[in-house]
């Protein structure tokens, strides 16, 4: 019985796991402005992605990590202007501080609840330090 017990909260902890990465994975793909065609398959690229470096500690903080922080800073500019391009790099480095905060003002501030959230997030999963283990998903 106390088993079986804990095989449903493992099994409840591994949905819950799953549905943090997912919810992580479709804020971080709007964030970074994809709006096209395929916005779904990038989804799924991306989420399997992040379900198999999750299992590894290493990997899962040098590339998951930084690539969910850019994300979280680029997301209230992606999800207006869309995808990052050499134009928008190439401004980046000729802006006075009067072009910054009119950039900045210009995005509407409904934005910035997904930046919060996809910021707990992150500091969620990181601080939990969970990982989905494959085997135990297909075993």
């Amino acid at each position: 019985m106390l088993k079986k017990l804990i095989m449903i909260y493992k099994n409840k902890q591994l949905v819950a796991n799953i549905i943090n990465y997912l919810l992580l994975v479709i804020i971080s793909t709007a964030a970074m402005g994809h709006k096209h065609n395929n916005y779904l398959l990038s989804i799924v690229v991306y989420f399997a992605a992040v379900l198999v470096i999750s299992g590894y500690r290493y990997a899962k903080i040098f590339v998951l990590l930084p690539l969910f922080i850019i994300s979280w800073i680029y997301l209230p500019i992606g999800m207006v202007y869309g995808s990052p391009n050499i134009g928008m790099i190439a401004s980046l480095f000729d802006t006075t501080q009067e072009e910054t905060l009119e950039f900045i003002s210009n995005i509407p501030s409904d934005i910035y609840p997904f930046s919060v959230t996809l910021f707990f997030l992150i500091v969620f999963l990181h601080a939990k330090r969970l990982h989905i283990n494959l085997k135990v998903m297909f075993h």
